[in-house]
């Protein structure tokens, strides 16, 4: 144990002794096909990022999510007040879960039922 804590005191000694002997090499830049693919790779997910955030914004995807929403509240409100003993009767069944899971189910459950979804 004893030697453990005396390597750990003295690593930055010994990294800035292997900075020194490396500073007179250039920096490791990998092979040309490695570069292109990595600009290749990081420009499409820079467009795919772009491109589904313009789609979603031309889509009005937040404001159908609204007008949605508004249509589903009636439906909640009944379940809404009787969350905490849904949750109660479900850790009685898995104490392990976290308590949004049954949140979840409910929610699965709803979609379904009612065609929330479409």
């Amino acid at each position: 144990m004893a030697d453990l804590a005396t390597a750990v005191e003295t690593l930055p000694v010994g990294t800035s002794l292997l900075d020194r002997k490396m500073k007179k090499y250039d920096k490791l830049i990998p092979p040309n096909p490695v570069l292109a693919s990595t600009l290749r790779d990081d420009l499409k997910r820079e467009l795919r990022e772009a491109i589904v955030e313009r789609v979603l914004r031309e889509a009005k995807v937040d404001e159908q999510v609204e007008r949605k929403m508004d249509e589903v509240i009636p439906i909640l409100l009944p379940y809404e007040h009787h969350l905490g003993t849904l949750i109660k009767r479900s850790f009685r069944r898995d104490r392990a879960q976290k308590w949004d899971r049954p949140i979840s189910k409910l929610i699965k459950q709803l979609v379904t039922q009612f065609g929330l979804n479409e």
